[in-house]
């Protein structure tokens, strides 16, 4: 995929990042049926889950727009940040479907004037490992995917703003 057009001069806050409780564990969760969850009892998240995307996505944002002024917060009170983005993550996971699901409802502020410039859900989806047991490094990967193809639509949004 090719970079954009952006600015290099334009900067981008990663703010408010939210997962469900049941996520946030050490453990990579799976769904095994519509109302149960399985925690890997071997298979652990090297950092918390909401820390490990935050830091991905800027890095995923700043190689993509590209430029080296992407933060998460919290950042320093003098740093400049045009485009602050807000995310709420309610699925990421294993599905009983044999499906690795990422389902974000997310926004693009203007940093300056506080106002919303785009409220969005993104719904991605890809085949996971089916087989038995879990290969968790296969559903890892297919994880890591979702979140570039993610961060890829951020940045097309971000393009097309920064136009206006």
């Amino acid at each position: 995929r090719a970079q954009s057009n952006i600015s290099s001069n334009i900067s981008v806050g990663i703010d408010q990042l939210k997962f469900p409780d049941f996520l946030l564990r050490p453990q990579i969760v799976t769904q095994s049926s519509a109302n149960k969850m399985d925690y890997a009892e071997y298979d652990r998240w090297a950092e918390s889950l909401d820390e490990n995307f935050s830091r991905v996505m800027a890095e995923n944002l700043s190689k993509l727009i590209p430029t080296e002024n992407v933060y998460v917060f919290p950042w320093k009170s003098s740093t400049v940040i045009h485009y602050r983005l807000t995310f709420a993550v309610t699925q990421f996971s294993l599905g009983a479907n044999k499906d690795i699901s990422l389902i974000v409802f997310w926004s693009i502020f203007d940093n300056e004037t506080a106002k919303e410039l785009l409220r969005k859900k993104t719904t991605l989806s890809q085949p996971g490992p089916t087989s038995d047991p879990l290969n968790y490094g296969q559903i890892v990967a297919v994880m890591s995917r979702l979140v570039e193809d993610f961060s890829h639509e951020i940045v097309t949004e971000l393009k097309t703003i920064a136009r206006k």
